[in-house]
């Protein structure tokens, strides 16, 4: 699998979605508050390039899913998305949303 820079978004979902990451915060919508809310404007920035950027690259599930997984991604986002993707594209619109905007 070949994919653009995506140092920051892997980052990111490692740190963020690791096996203990609901113990931290109870849902998706808190966990990526607190990632908005923690890290510099600038790597909030890169890594929603980034996962653009990925999602733009049309790859297969499979591809999305080996990401993810060596990302250090504990989180199955199938649980509760139908796809990978819906899932990344889920991460992006909460991205995209400033703090203040987020319910819970």
């Amino acid at each position: 699998m070949k994919m653009s820079n995506v140092n920051d978004a892997e980052q990111f979902i490692g740190t963020y979605f690791h096996q203990d990451c609901f113990h931290c915060d109870p849902t998706i919508e808190e966990i990526v508050k607190r990632f908005q809310r923690e890290e510099p404007a600038q790597f909030v920035a890169s890594v929603k390039c980034q996962l653009h950027g990925l999602l733009r690259q049309n790859l297969a599930e499979s591809e999305l899913e080996e990401f993810l997984r060596d990302a250090g991604c504990y989180y199955n986002p199938l649980i509760e998305f139908h796809t990978h993707r819906e899932w990344l594209e889920y991460l992006l619109q909460l991205l995209d949303k400033p703090t203040d905007d987020f319910r819970g």
